[in-house]
């Protein structure tokens, strides 16, 4: 499976900034990059993400990054990298994005989007069960909950796109207009008019 890995650090840190990880598994097997992070134009944070393919599982995560002055910051995490399943389907997390002013895609870092951001890419990846096929008349609606509500502020019907034995549901939210505040973007999946499930992430907006 594929682990999409995101740090971000204040734009107050001087740089240039040297960013260091190692991912250890349940049986120590350690996984390790470096690189450095460039300040984004126009200012604000530093942002970096990266996928990198591993075995489902547990892992701990740590980050560590050097300033300018050769002062060093880290942060550990533990991470349960598991698959969901949707029905009979295998379903991917809720992957979600956006457009830097270079027209780069950036995943959202710890789940913040931030403020000037217009349009959220949303995505699920769906696979079916070993042995079996999609069902037909599949279908996935994306919506953004805020929190503590049920009624979603936005939804939108995805775009499915078939590539080899994965299916990927995909949508461009308008989220210019959203206020900032603590959402679920959750992705609900039908099967003609029967509900096969949903799977959610926490998103806020600054």
């Amino acid at each position: 499976m594929e682990l999409v890995i995101g740090v971000e650090v204040p734009a107050s840190v001087p740089g240039p900034l040297t960013m260091q990880f190692g991912l250890v598994s349940e049986k120590g097997e350690l996984k390790t990059g470096k690189t450095p992070m460039k300040a984004p134009d126009g200012g604000g944070p530093y942002r970096f993400t990266f996928p990198m393919q591993v075995a489902p599982g547990k892992y701990s995560l740590r980050f560590a990054v050097t300033d300018a002055a050769g002062s060093v910051g880290s942060v550990d995490t533990p991470i349960d990298a598991r698959l969901n399943t949707v029905g009979a389907m295998v379903a991917s997390d809720v992957l979600t994005w956006w457009n830097d002013a270079q027209g780069q895609s950036q995943f959202l870092a710890l789940d913040e989007l931030p403020h000037a951001v217009n349009i959220l890419g949303a995505a699920l990846e769906l696979t079916p069960a070993t042995g079996t096929v999609f069902p037909p008349g599949l279908a996935v609606r994306f919506a953004l909950v805020p929190s503590g509500k049920t009624a979603p502020l936005l939804q939108q019907e995805a775009e499915l796109k078939l590539a080899g034995d994965r299916l990927r549901a995909e949508a461009q939210l308008t989220v210019s207009t959203v206020p900032p505040g603590t959402y679920t973007l959750r992705a609900t999946v039908w099967t003609g008019q029967t509900l096969a499930g949903t799977t959610a992430v926490v998103i806020r907006r600054q």
